[in-house]
């Protein structure tokens, strides 16, 4: 028996005939020329160097059938060893070649040993004929090199000591020379010759010696009892049989160890590639096969994708599902699939392995195992199974990766559009910064769709659906390859492009606008969609994905509030900065310990020339900000819910200061300015009457004034609060008239008292034709409908003058008196008051009209 290695599987991948020669590649024709030249060399060696002089005996003839029907059992009945990856194979024909060299002549065991193999190898196991070629060469010359041994020790004298020793010696050195070649042919390909060789014969010498001596004894026992050593093969028969059970048992139990392995191997890791990665590598260990291939299949489609290989790649497989080479190995488990089935490079062996991988019933994968390595020069039944189990294991962690990324994909998609979600979107922003750009800016543009709610209300939810997927692709279509585009919110869209510049992005925003605009027939309705865009270019202090949409969230929201579609982001539309996060804090502060301020604006009669009113103007004067202009905390409290508070509190102190001047004998009526908010806060009217019910008040000495803007936000609630104020008594104004969007439909409704001409057609009447002309109208608009006329914004004499002429009821202005807090107010009122009883007689140029009076501030 001999151990021999795979006979340069790993090295030597030929196939077909002589014919093709000039198919094969170099390392293939290197190796069949090795082979030629040792079946040459061997011959040659044999013949010119041993003859037949050493056997003993001349022999019948049917003693050479004998030993060439022994090479052939010896050939077949092997016994696959695996042992590191490396097939070891374990064989009889020790004893065939022990009993060649004792009773043959060489050039008939050369042409035993060379039938023998070629049975084997060309009709029964039909290996490939490059390994054919090289294996009948190298026994040829092993066998030769035995000859030489046996005949430089050999005698002459009868079987003696020494001749069991010679013998001995020739089957060793056979088996060695076996080896030996094959692992040189390896390296000279791969290289490592002696850590090869020390490999080899560490693992196989104990073996190597034992079968030798068998032999040895065998052909003893053969020259001294014929019988005796016939009746010795069949123990040795039964003992081979044994230890190929054990053999397959123990490759069984191997095999179960390692597709357990397999499948905790397979496992770790929830990513398709990865778990390719894994499968293909544990294939090619466990099925012991060169190329393995693990290629995808598309459920839909039907065509295939290689993602995992191992090895040479494996030319020539169908790239469909359904092509016919392979379709029927698809149907059921694992199949073994001639080579010459496929189209491929013709070094795959005689076979290779299809292994449907099957999530239910649907095909997703195919594994695919081509150029089994070892003597067997292609797949068996037990591979098969392997295969089989392989695929199985590998379904369920293709399936849990499947789960795994549909998880993924919903948490970071859209499930409507399919679209990156918000949070994918930042991620995707945040790669793009940190990888950044050379070549150009990154261009972000936030999408809000008008008035979406009305659609959604309207139509319904299902239509809305149907809007937005319309809306998607319209937006696609005009985009170009590597933009990204994501559904952010319910009717809010994003997109990341790569820019030269402003120009360039707000050119891609007004185009998508444009695509967005197209009309869109859904049934018996058509829509048109219009968009809101923020547009913001990645300057170097943008540093991340949340302050790049923040500061696109800014610019559109600014571009649905001015109608303007289409807004770059500019630091003066930004409210939101850390500064002003600080200042609300402040706010709070100031609102909570009182020290915010109340300043008071006298109005005046024109009639009379007296004071008889004065407007409450709420002012902060911040500990290091200084003065903070009234339009940025006022507005700051009202997007915060600061209002109600800052609201109540200069109502308290108008309320008071009622009460106080009443009870100093001044009754005049004070005014304040109401939030668009305020107007919306259905409690608002029963605080109103709380605080004037604190203070002994009379709700007819207040005076509430009231934006146009104010009521365009709800006009309804708007409406129905500005009622309940009224019917408490309390006055109402319609403050800066002219400069909203519906005055007029409003003036028919709204009840109010009192108009309030805004200062900006005011200024410059006299200097102005057309503001002369607003003012006039809207002083007799005024009048007609019943309302005193306030004209704000007054600076001078001649101003006032012309208001008295057309006909104004009560001004108020730096002409007349700045905002001024309650004890200048009161200083003012009580000179005012001496200045006119001394003038009584000449009311028209009353004292508050003075130079005098003017500069008190």
């Amino acid at each position: 028996m001999k151990p021999t290695r795979s006979t340069l599987s790993a090295t030597l991948r030929a196939g077909g005939r002589l014919a093709v020669m000039n198919r094969l590649s170099l390392r293939e024709q290197t190796g069949f020329l090795i082979g030629l030249c040792l079946l040459l060399g061997g011959a040659w060696l044999g013949i010119l160097a041993v003859g037949g002089e050493h056997a003993p005996k001349p022999q019948p003839w049917w003693m050479a059938i004998v030993v060439a029907g022994l090479f052939v059992a010896g050939e077949l009945l092997m016994l696959h060893v695996v042992y590191r990856r490396e097939a070891l194979t374990l064989t009889l024909t020790e004893v065939p070649t022990a009993l060649a060299l004792m009773f043959l002549d060489f050039r008939v065991a050369l042409v035993a040993r060379l039938v023998a193999s070629a049975v084997v190898y060309f009709v029964i196991i039909r290996k490939q004929f490059v390994k054919n070629v090289f294996n009948l060469g190298l026994h040829a010359f092993s066998l030769a090199v035995g000859y030489v041994v046996l005949t430089l020790l050999y005698d002459h004298q009868g079987w003696t000591e020494v001749t069991f020793v010679a013998l001995f010696s020739a089957v060793l050195v056979v088996t060695l020379v076996d080896s030996v070649l094959v692992i040189a042919v390896i390296a000279l390909f791969e290289g490592g010759f002696v850590a090869k060789l020390r490999g080899e014969l560490r693992g196989t010498v104990p073996s190597i010696v034992i079968t030798s001596i068998t032999a040895t004894v065998t052909a003893a026992l053969a020259v001294a009892w014929p019988l005796l050593a016939i009746s010795l093969l069949v123990p040795i028969l039964g003992v081979w049989g044994v230890l190929r059970s054990h053999a397959r048992n123990s490759q069984r139990l191997s095999d179960l160890v390692e597709l357990h392995g397999l499948a905790a191997s397979l496992g770790v890791s929830l990513q398709r590639g990865e778990i390719a990665e894994v499968a293909v590598r544990e294939a090619h260990r466990l099925l012991r096969a060169n190329r393995v291939q693990l290629i995808q299949v598309d459920p839909q489609t039907g065509t295939t994708e290689v993602i995992g290989a191992e090895g040479e790649s494996i030319v020539g497989l169908p790239q469909h599902r359904d092509d016919e080479r392979w379709c029927s190995a698809l149907d059921g488990g694992a199949s073994l699939l001639p080579a010459e089935a496929i189209d491929t490079d013709r070094s795959l062996g005689s076979n290779l392995i299809v292994a449907p991988v099957r999530d239910g019933e649907q095909l997703v994968a195919i594994l695919v195992a081509a150029e089994r390595a070892g003597v067997m020069d292609g797949f068996d039944e037990a591979d098969l199974v392997r295969a089989g189990t392989i695929a199985d294991r590998l379904a369920l962690a293709l399936r849990n990766a499947a789960l795994h990324e549909q998880i993924q994909h919903e948490a970071w998609h859209d499930s409507l559009t399919g679209l990156p979600n918000r949070i994918q979107f930042e991620r995707t922003i945040d790669e793009v910064l940190d990888e950044g750009d050379p070549t150009g800016s990154i261009g972000l543009l936030m999408l809000g769709v008008d008035r979406f709610r009305e659609v959604n209300s309207t139509l319904g939810h299902q239509t809305g659906d149907r809007v937005l997927l319309e809306l998607v692709n319209r937006l696609a279509s005009g985009l170009q390859p590597g933009d990204v585009l994501a559904r952010l919110a319910g009717d809010e869209f994003g997109v990341l492009i790569r820019v030269d510049g402003d120009e360039q992005l707000l050119e891609t925003a007004h185009r998508l606008v444009q695509l967005a605009e197209r009309r869109l027939a859904l049934d018996e309705f058509e829509v048109v969609v219009t968009l809101s865009v923020g547009a913001v270019i990645c300057p170097d202090q943008v540093s991340n994905a949340a302050m790049m949409l923040r500061r696109a969230d800014i610019a559109m929201h600014t571009a649905k509030v001015a109608h303007s579609s289409v807004e770059l982001y500019r630091n003066d539309i930004d409210r939101r900065t850390p500064e002003r996060l600080s200042m609300l804090g402040d706010l709070r502060m100031a609102l909570e310990h009182s020290h915010l301020e109340v300043n008071f604006q006298p109005k005046v009669d024109l009639a009379s020339g007296r004071v008889v009113g004065a407007e409450a103007l709420v002012r902060w004067n911040h500990p290091q900000r200084g003065m903070v202009p009234p339009v940025e905390f006022v507005t700051l409290a009202e997007n915060t819910g600061l209002i109600t508070m800052l609201t109540d509190q200069v109502l308290r102190k108008c309320v008071s200061t009622i009460r106080l001047l009443n009870d100093l004998g001044h009754h005049l009526d004070v005014s304040l300015n109401l939030s668009a908010i305020d107007l919306l806060d259905e409690k608002l009217v029963g605080r109103v009457e709380r605080i004037l019910a604190e203070n002994g008040v009379p709700a007819d000495q207040l005076t509430l004034e009231i934006t146009e803007s104010a009521l365009l936000a709800d006009g309804p609630r708007s409406l129905e609060t500005a009622e309940g104020l009224r019917r408490l008594g309390a006055h109402l104004s319609i403050d800066d008239f002219g400069t909203g969007f519906s005055s007029f439909s409003y003036l028919r409704v709204l009840p109010a008292s009192e108009l309030k001409v805004d200062q900006s057609f005011v200024t410059n009447m006299l200097s102005d034709a057309r503001d002369e002309v607003i003012v006039r109208s809207t002083i007799d608009l005024g009048h007609n409908l019943g309302l005193q006329v306030v004209a704000e914004g007054v600076e001078d004499m001649a101003t006032l003058e012309r208001l008295r002429v057309l006909g104004c009821d009560l001004v108020q202005g730096f002409g007349i008196a700045k905002p001024m807090p309650l004890d200048r107010l009161l200083v003012f009122l009580n000179d005012g008051a001496r200045e006119s009883s001394r003038t009584a007689a000449h009311p028209a140029v009353a004292s508050p009209f003075q130079p005098r009076v003017v500069s008190a501030s």
